[in-house]
């Protein structure tokens, strides 16, 4: 790759872009050579979505559990759909 030259990419555990180049790897701070890409538009608006998903699932997944007559630890067991889940987890009293 040529050093001047960055590639984006989606870092999952904060849910946000990240550019790497060939000399130091993944950097700290987003250029504006790299933020001014299609690739860096398109995973913004791909994790932007995510986030506004993970919101909508979990409200949706709070009310439900509130409406339906069954138990919490039965629903989570067969709960298919990882953003209900993780939504589950953020709101369980540990």
């Amino acid at each position: 790759m040529d050093p001047d030259r960055y590639r984006v990419r989606a870092h999952d555990p904060r849910r946000r872009v990240v550019a790497r180049n060939a000399r130091a790897g993944v950097l700290a701070t987003m250029p504006s050579k790299a933020r001014d890409t299609e690739a860096y538009e398109s995973l913004a608006a791909l994790l932007d979505f995510l986030r506004t998903h993970d919101a909508e699932v979990g409200s949706r997944w709070s009310a439900g559990l509130r409406s339906l007559p069954v138990p919490r630890v039965l629903l989570t067991q067969v709960w298919a759909d990882e953003a209900g889940a993780l939504a589950d987890r953020h709101r369980r009293p540990h």
